[in-house]
This record gives structure tokens, C-alpha cells and sequence, in this order.
């Protein structure tokens, strides 16, 4: 079966609840705890129904009752050591006949809070682990999630949320964007066709190109969705454009990392195998225009498929409201429709003198 955006829930643009603006899903915030290591040099949410121990200056002990644990190391970056390297050390301490682990089921790269990561999966006698070591300017992370086999896949879900919800210091994130992001790949970067339409009004805030023959769509009065022609592949490429305003922010970029927070959240509660990268600062620069913006690109399964999604968002210049861009299609037309989908994106203009809510 295939899916359309529009033909499953929408929660990763259109339907996400800023109950709180830094950490948790609406149904566990009330319980979520966030802790800060004694070291400063990361913070983390704890999910409900679990206990953080520090065991010593350099490990946290995370513990559910729901039967499952999260160990997260930190340690001085080795130059010598690429985190494949890095996760060759970590398999000659727990993969083998005789060991934790007895087989590798996954391995991956990824980002976690702005870092480089790679992500491995782990078989072992009735349990499973999955394990993410990334890289700081200084200290490597490294976090190992392990459950029962039998509920593993069901209990990913919270140690996913908590990788969104991992915030290292400021000090080991770096500033220049991701080497492998969309707009440094060798793939073209703008495919616009001469049969272009334009989508404004002053209550979103911006205009946006798009081919003549795709569609637009006002899904809300703050969201809407452009795609290509039904019956065609590019039926399946998306792009949205949603305009959030979260009630507890106190200006652009507050109001940025709380969209953030929720989006990765959301994602990380509905999808499955959550995998984020290229993740960074970016800047919105048009017309004279310059902001201080953020994207990231990520996979996931949703429905039984697998999907890729960039995700773009931007802040005006004042207030509170959040402009979110993303396209989003499955994986393996990803990199066919992208150039189209950047295309529409560089066209994307904002109307910085109206209000630019478009919530009513």
C-alpha cells in the first residue's frame, strides 16, 4: 500500500502539541525529568517510569520499570579513532560467541543533538540492544539502550525520544553546517520548470513557486501541502509549509527550539527507527533578509514504509511564529524529487511587513 501525507495522520508537521517547549510529548510531560550530568557537558530527559543513577563521573545509569536500561559513557575524543573505529572497540568488549551480543543486526550514520553518530543494533540471548556513540568537539557519547527481545521494538520508541531530546554543551557542537548537507550534495539543486505558480497571502506570511502541473492544498488555516499530479510518482513527494506559534515562547529563536522539541518528539512517539541527519544551524537569507535558522534531515518507517523527510525551520524577525518547511516522499525517491522540492524551497519568500500567522 502507498501513502500520500495527506492519507496518514499528520503529526510530523500538523498536528503537534507545544504543551511544554523544551522537553516530552503531551501525554509525558507531566512526568519527564530532565537531568543535567554533574560534568555539564550534556542534558537529558528521563521518560517516565524510569531512574537516572550516576554510577560514576563519566556514566549514567538509566533504569524503566518497564524493563529496560540506557547506559550513556562519556569520554575524551581518541583523534586516532572514527566512530566506526570507535564502534569496532565497543564490539571486541560485547560482540561474540560468549558475550552480550552474539550478532549485528544494523549499522548506521546519523546525528544526535547536532553531533556526528553512527547507530548499530544488537542481537544477544533474548535481548536486543541498540547502541549510538557520537562525537563532540572534545568528548565522545556513548549510549546503549538494551531490552528484552519481545519488547524492544515497542521500548525503542522511549530511548528515541530520548536521543531527540539529548542536548550536549554548547561547546561540543560545531558551528559550520554538516559537510554532507542538501544544499552541498553533488545532485542538482534547483529543477524548476518554465510553467511555474505562486502561492502567497499576507496571512501566512510568505510566497512560495511550485511547478504549474503540481497542486497546492490548504490543509489548515496555517498549513499548506504541495504535491505533484495524482497518478504520477510525484504524487508522493511533498512539500509543507506550517506556520506554528508556541504559547510559551518568549521570542523567534525560543520559539524555534521549542518547535524543534516538538517535532523531533512527535516523530520519535509515532514513527518507528528514527534516524536524523545533516542536522544543523542554517541561515534563511532573501531579499536583503537574514535569519538564524535550523534543518535537519531524517528517516523513518511510517505505515509499514520507509521514509526520508529535510525539514526546514525558520523564525521571523520578531513575535513568536514559526515557519516550517519540509518535504518529505519515500526513501527511494528521495533524492529523485529533491531538486524540485529545493527549488520550491529557494523560491520561498517572506513577507516580513504582515503578521504571518495564518492561525485563526
Amino acid at each position: 500500500m502507498r501513502y500520500r501525507l495527506t492519507s496518514i495522520p499528520l503529526y510530523i508537521l500538523f498536528t503537534i502539541v507545544f504543551v511544554i517547549a523544551t522537553i516530552g510529548s503531551a501525554a509525558a510531560a507531566q512526568q519527564a525529568v530532565w537531568y543535567n550530568s554533574p560534568s555539564k557537558l550534556y542534558g537529558i530527559a528521563i521518560p517516565p517510569g524510569a531512574k537516572a543513577q550516576q554510577l560514576s563521573s563519566n556514566t549514567l545509569m538509566i533504569q524503566s520499570q518497564s524493563g529496560y536500561t540506557v547506559r550513556l559513557q562519556t569520554g575524551a575524543v581518541d583523534s586516532k579513532l572514527d566512530l566506526n573505529a570507535m564502534t569496532a572497540k565497543l564490539e571486541t568488549l560485547y560482540l561474540g560467541e560468549d558475550k552480550t551480543w552474539r550478532s549485528k543486526l544494523a549499522h548506521t550514520a546519523t546525528t544526535i543533538g547536532g553531533l556526528d553518530a553512527v547507530a548499530s543494533v544488537y542481537e544477544g540471548s533474548k535481548i536486543r540492544s541498540k547502541a549510538i556513540i557520537a562525537r563532540g568537539n572534545k568528548d565522545d557519547f556513548v549510549l546503549i539502550f538494551t531490552a528484552p527481545s519481545d519488547i524492544f521494538n515497542e521500548k525503542v520508541r522511549d530511548f528515541d525520544w530520548m536521543l531527540a531530546n539529548f542536548r550536549p554543551a554548547a561547546s561540543e557542537v560545531k558551528v559550520s553546517r554538516a559537510k554532507n548537507s542538501p544544499d552541498k550534495s553533488p545532485a542538482p539543486l534547483s529543477t524548476m520548470p518554465d510553467d511555474v505558480s505562486r502561492f502567497a497571502g499576507r496571512a501566512f506570511g510568505y510566497s512560495v513557486a511550485y511547478p504549474g502541473d503540481w497542486t497546492v492544498t490548504r490543509l489548515t488555516p496555517a498549513a499548506v501541502l504541495i504535491s505533484g499530479k495524482e497518478g504520477t510518482e510525484a504524487y508522493y513527494a511533498t512539500v509543507g509549509i506550517q506556520n506554528i506559534q508556541p504559547p510559551s515562547a518568549t521570542g523567534p529563536q525560543h520559539a524555534m527550539t521549542a518547535v524543534l522539541a516538538g517535532l523531533k518528539t512527535e516523530l520519535s512517539t509515532k514513527a518507528r527507527d528514527v534516524l536524523y541527519f545533516d542536522e544543523g544551524a542554517v541561515a534563511y537569507q532573501k531579499q536583503g533578509l537574514r535569519l538564524k535558522a535550523h534543518q535537519f534531515v531524517v528517516s523513518y518507517e511510517d505505515g509499514g514504509r520507509r521514509y526520508k523527510q529535510w525539514t526546514m525551520i525558520v523564525p521571523r524577525p520578531s513575535g513568536t511564529v514559526i515557519h516550517v518547511w519540509s518535504y518529505r516522499s519515500p526513501e527511494k525517491q528521495f533524492d529523485i524529487f529533491r531538486p524540485i522540492a529545493n527549488a520550491i524551497r529557494q523560491s520561498w519568500r517572506l513577507d516580513v511587513a504582515s503578521a504571518g500567522s495564518g492561525i485563526h
